[in-house]
């Protein structure tokens, strides 16, 4: 008993006595606004002693007496040491780290603080992106980064985008950037199987995305080797911070309608043209109007209004994000739904994402990001452009004449009173009866785990995967449009694409004295494979069932095959030094192997070096107005993979002669084959004007040698084409660059920014083949000593308005007129003198070196303004010295049929004396509409992207309801666009993601103006 009761006054004592030698110390952590910072790390100087804030920012601790501060430390905050003085409370504030100072950008396989980089980088901030009504994050691009041309050449769903860093980087191969997420290289381009476009990074859901970084010089890119002669975009993804969990809700609702339209003659004056063209030419009256539907009203039909409408659109995300000092998470849901303005073009995507990072230990850290999509993509029923039943081919040439429905109330297919008919189907009945449908499932997701092994060294290995298993599924009908020829078409393709990649890095980063060094050493390796399974039918029995099976169509087939299957081994390192701060160099170095290349040139080497210096860190700098100046300069080395599947082996294609199946040289192959090389100089300044204006200004200059291109060879060889693809071709560009934000007014209740940006760029061709051969595509030549891309035309020279007849410039400048009503060999005559003369032809075109589709100066401009709780902000697209050909037009005046026309034809030539552009009318006249420059027009755009007007509900009005924020707001997007261009829109490009034959107006459907008012409430 005496024992217990020492040992119990001996605990008492001991008890007493370390009271006695520590107190309790509270306290509260905020921001400079007074907000909260949960989980943020409070601990004792000088000891393992420490705790973490609650949910309100509140800590208490035991600190010894002898203690005299903390240090506290929170995400995104400078630390800070705070002394405890005599006090028992404590009210701490953490500053937030300075933007422009600790801001990093994603390079390749690693981050580098803005402040030290050597290469020209430009970023996109997430918010510049999301809550907007755009298909796809790249089509948000456009006008944000300089250098950078986003192409949108569509209004149709689906359309994919066009994207151009500094220029073509190639002829014949592809030239858009790698783009990576998350460290993830993904499928791109266009997915569609059949006739109607898809977007591959449709799938992606912009709400997501935390930033975009464009790699655009050689020493930002290079790290990427054989892939990153297009530039590379680096999309980084929403990742949780340290604290309580932050839900938001993001919605939106509009519509969309058409953000411009061509006109067309109405019924009375279609009727009247039609009439006057044959009329002129000797022929009889062949159009009338009349009452096809029995209404007791004439027949007028605007096709345009019956095939647009105001689509709905909807869009709905859910995030939440939160974790502590060892995990953090992001995770969201999202579904969106747009109905574009043609009647059956839609497109639904859902969205789910989880991002996920934990350190498991202090020394060992894993991660996930995981996304997983379905889009469902209704597109048009038989095609776009110029196909019969497309759109806006069909509302722009069907008859206006007949109705849209007959008496019955069946779909009117008649001709009306238009005797000479011509294939016009009811552009309603077409949408309406035909489909084409897509429904695509994606996976994307990485998975990593990061080692700490020593001090400033890590090891990182990260496994990736890209899958999408898409389905198409088409039909037309029998009775109108494209199927009917073919007495009904079914069509369905199957396809399952894959990209796995898996990379291992080694990162080490050190200081010592007045030096920082980093070091990066890795190991890269991606398989791509994607096939398809192909079925059709043609000449359905039973519309009612449309299961393709020789039991209901008269014919029926099926085809499958490997569209992609190759690999990539990549190997890469680089070196990053800083002394004193102010002097920086990098240097990176890439090797790939690539399986499209014969094993003698299958590996590729790809250098790159920077520079920088910060020229205001030297004693010697005194400006008051240049605050901070950073010189740079870069030269590397990148290449293309882009080149197809193999093109280096022989391969065959199964063909049949006679009755006898057999096999026939497809590509006769070349195992010489290398990498296509582009070396890029880039100069630049980086500079702070007065109070935070930012100004980044580069000129770059790249070259591109041995382009993959065809090289004729002898006819008796025996190769298809009678060419072998060879490394033959080089071409060069250079451009400069500039880029500024400035904060106008930067007050507590008003702030005004600007950002602006604008680009130069010219291409040149060096050479093509041995032969200096030509290379055609679409108006389009490219030619040595020319450049990129010159249209390639016949001089049109006017209406002669003495007799309205069209009038051209042959090779040499000589003035011909045409004059269809002569006989065929008295046609052609000399305006001089009217004498007969050899007709103009395709030899008379000429190369228009300074008329081409890329733009000689372009880039964007944006503005936002706040006051108190109102915000406003534009943003703007511009693009000048471009041209397009408007093939559209040259369609709509047409007088060789009977199809509806432009109203510009209302301006043809009828008397002498006339000022027109527009011959006389007279049917069967075909030399009028030769490709010539009469259709080759400037398209200089100012294009107001968007305009955004929001309200924030103040604080106090929300703390009830336990509500972080809440804004509510109405935007336009593609608000209006200022052009003299007279076509479909400036940008229109029918031809897809090429180097040549860009710029071709061919019936490429509208731009969709889309109106909306949305919520972004937080909790």
């Amino acid at each position: 008993m005496r024992k217990s009761l020492t040992l119990l006054c001996f605990a008492l004592l001991s008890s007493l006595v370390l009271l006695a030698q520590t107190r309790i110390i509270k306290g509260r952590v905020a921001d400079e606004k007074g907000n909260p910072l949960p989980g943020a790390s409070v601990q004792v100087r000088g000891t393992k002693t420490g705790t973490t804030t609650d949910a309100e920012g509140n800590f208490s601790i035991a600190v010894p007496t002898t203690a005299k501060s903390l240090l506290v430390s929170s995400l995104n905050y400078v630390n800070k040491e705070f002394a405890i003085g005599n006090g028992n409370t404590l009210a701490i504030t953490l500053k937030a780290n300075d933007a422009s100072l600790e801001e990093v950008v994603v390079m390749g396989y690693s981050t580098v603080r803005k402040t030290n980089l050597t290469g020209s980088v430009a970023k996109v901030a997430g918010t510049e992106i999301e809550n907007r009504p755009n298909l796809s994050f790249d089509q948000a691009l456009a006008g944000k980064a300089a250098g950078v041309q986003v192409n949108t050449s569509s209004g149709l769903i689906g359309a994919p985008v066009n994207i151009r860093v500094r220029g073509a980087s190639s002829i014949s191969s592809g030239s858009q950037p790698l783009i990576v997420m998350d460290g993830v290289p993904l499928i791109q381009g266009d997915n569609g199987q059949l006739y109607n476009p898809t977007n591959a990074l449709a799938d992606i859901n912009p709400n997501d995305i935390e930033s975009v970084e464009i790699l655009k010089d050689a020493s930002a890119a290079s790290i990427y080797g054989s892939r990153a002669s297009g530039g590379v975009l680096m999309i980084t993804t929403k990742k949780g911070k340290a604290g309580a969990p932050k839900i938001s809700y993001n919605t939106y609702f509009g519509y969309s309608q058409p953000a411009r339209m061509m006109n067309v003659l109405d019924g009375p004056q279609y009727t009247s043209v039609i009439n006057s063209m044959r009329t002129n030419a000797g022929l009889t009256a062949s159009a009338a109007n009349g009452d096809y539907n029995g209404d007791g009203i004439t027949d007028n039909t605007d096709w345009q209004d019956k095939v647009y409408r105001k689509g709905i659109t909807h869009d709905h995300q859910i995030g939440i994000s939160g974790g502590s000092e060892r995990t953090t998470y992001y995770a969201s849901l999202g579904f969106n739904d747009f109905e574009n303005y043609i009647i059956v073009n839609r497109q639904k995507r859902a969205a789910a994402r989880l991002n996920l990072t934990t350190k498991v230990t202090n020394w060992f850290e894993i991660g996930i990001k995981s996304q997983f999509t379905r889009t469902t993509l209704y597109g048009l029923g038989s095609g776009t452009g110029a196909a019969l039943s497309g759109v806006p081919f069909g509302p722009l040439t069907a008859y206006p004449n007949v109705p849209v429905y007959d008496a019955t109330g069946a779909y009117y297919i008649g001709n009306g009173g238009n005797t000479v008919a011509q294939n016009t189907p009811n552009p309603v009945a077409v949408q309406n009866l035909n489909y084409d449908t897509r429904d695509n499932r994606r996976f994307i997701n990485s998975v990593y785990g990061e080692i700490s092994l020593l001090k400033g060294l890590k090891l990182k290995s990260q496994y990736n995967t890209d899958m999408q298993i898409g389905f198409t599924d088409q039909y037309w009908d029998p009775a109108v449009g494209d199927g009917q020829g073919l007495a009904g078409v079914a069509q369905t393709v199957a396809t399952d694409s894959r990209v796995w990649s898996w990379f291992n890095t080694l990162n080490y980063n050190t200081r010592f004295g007045d030096h920082e060094l980093g070091a990066l050493a890795g190991a890269e390796y991606t398989k791509s494979y994607a096939t398809f399974n192909y079925i059709f039918g043609l000449g359905l029995n039973d519309p009612l069932i449309r299961i393709i099976a020789p039991a209901n169509y008269g014919t029926t087939g099926a085809e499958n095959g490997i569209d992609v299957n190759n690999g990539l081994a990549s190997y890469f390192g680089g070196i990053n030094y800083g002394y004193k701060g102010k002097y920086l160099a990098s240097f990176n170095i890439r090797s790939d192997a690539y399986s499209g290349f014969g094993r003698t040139n299958r590996w590729g080497y790809f250098p790159s070096g920077s520079a920088a210096w910060k020229i205001s860190q030297e004693s010697f700098w005194k400006s008051r107005l240049i605050t901070d100046l950073k010189l740079r300069a870069s030269y590397g080395i990148t290449g293309n993979s882009n080149i197809g599947n193999y093109p280096s082996l022989a391969t065959f294609a199964p063909t049949q002669y006679a009755n006898i199946a057999s096999l026939n040289l497809n590509n006769p192959g070349n195992s010489n084959l290398r990498w296509e090389q582009t070396g890029q100089f880039d100069v630049g300044f980086d500079m702070v004007i007065g109070k935070g204006i930012n100004v980044v200004i580069d000129y770059y200059r790249k070259k591109t040698k041995d382009l993959i291109l065809d090289n004729p060879i002898l006819a008796t060889v025996g190769f298809p084409g009678n060419t072998i693809t060879e490394n033959i071709g080089s071409i060069e560009a250079s451009g400069f660059e500039i880029a500024l934000n400035v904060p106008v007014i930067n007050k507590r209740d008003f702030k005004w920014n600007i950002s602006f940006n604008g680009a130069t760029n010219k291409t040149k061709v060096i050479s093509t083949n041995a032969f200096g051969n030509d290379i055609f595509g679409g108006q389009s030549i490219v030619r040595p000593g020319y450049n990129m891309s010159a249209f390639y035309l016949i001089r049109w020279a006017g209406v002669n308005s003495a007799n309205g007849m069209p009038t051209f410039l042959d090779v040499n400048g000589v003035a011909k007129q045409y004059d269809h009503s002569a006989p065929a060999a008295n046609r052609w005559t000399r305006v001089s003198d009217g004498a007969v003369t050899t007709a103009i032809t395709a030899a008379d075109r000429v190369v228009l070196n300074d008329k081409t589709p890329y733009p000689k100066f372009f880039g964007g401009l944006s503005q936002s303004f706040s006051y108190k709780q109102i915000d406003l902000s534009f943003d703007m697209q511009y693009s000048l010295g471009a041209y397009t050909f408007n093939n559209t037009l040259q369609n709509l005046v047409l007088m060789t049929g009977t199809r509806n026309k432009s109203v510009e034809i209302l301006k043809a030539w009828t008397k002498a004396g006339d000022q027109t552009d527009v011959p006389r009318l007279f049917f069967g006249e075909n030399q009028s509409t030769l490709g010539s420059t009469r259709f080759l027009e400037k398209a200089d755009f100012v294009r107001m992207r968007n305009i955004q007007i929001g309200y924030t509900l103040p604080k106090k009005l929300l703390e009830k309801a336990k509500i972080a924020n809440l804004r509510v707001y109405a935007q336009v997007q593609n608000a209006f666009t200022i052009t003299g261009y007279k076509g479909m829109d400036p940008e229109s490009n029918a031809n897809g993601n090429v180097n040549i034959g860009l710029g071709i107006d061919a019936f490429r459907p509208y731009l969709a103006r889309t109106f909306t008012f949305g919520i972004n409430l937080g909790l």
